[in-house]
């Protein structure tokens, strides 16, 4: 995936197209985003979103028993949110590889200036919602 060519968006839709066709749970996506955002975004935070649904998509292929996933870019002001949620039941926090994935996308989030908010329902849904800011300090990948 080339994200010098590729908006945000349709890398994220290149990257769930092949999550699709492996047929464990039916994916939605859903972008917000103005076109202008989108390709105007640099280069280090579109790899940021990438790796951070690469992450949490991965976690639910492996651990969860989610049946539906929706995933929605949106755009707030001027902050980018990934909203990822599942219908699985989410971490039980004894998982170590688990931890270490959601470590990581914290720590990611973080190095942007970002926020990352996990919700889970009583029904076994599990959301996590990444903000960062479209502009910040932090350029690191």
């Amino acid at each position: 995936m080339i994200l010098s060519v590729h908006s945000l968006k349709d890398s994220i839709e290149g990257l769930l197209t092949g999550i699709r066709h492996m047929g464990k749970f039916e994916i939605k996506f859903t972008s917000v985003i103005n076109e202008y955002t989108d390709c105007s975004l640099a280069r280090d935070k579109k790899l940021a979103f990438l790796r951070i649904m690469m992450a949490r998509l991965g976690n639910i292929i492996r651990y969860s028993p989610a049946k539906r996933v929706r995933v929605s870019l949106m755009q707030l002001n001027m902050d980018i949110i990934l909203y990822i949620y599942d219908d699985g039941a989410g971490p039980d926090g004894r998982d170590v590889h688990q931890q270490r994935s959601m470590s990581f996308i914290d720590a990611r989030v973080r190095s942007f200036g970002g926020r990352m908010d996990i919700l889970t329902t009583p029904d076994g849904g599990y959301s996590v919602t990444v903000l960062l800011p479209y502009h910040s300090l932090s350029t690191t990948t």
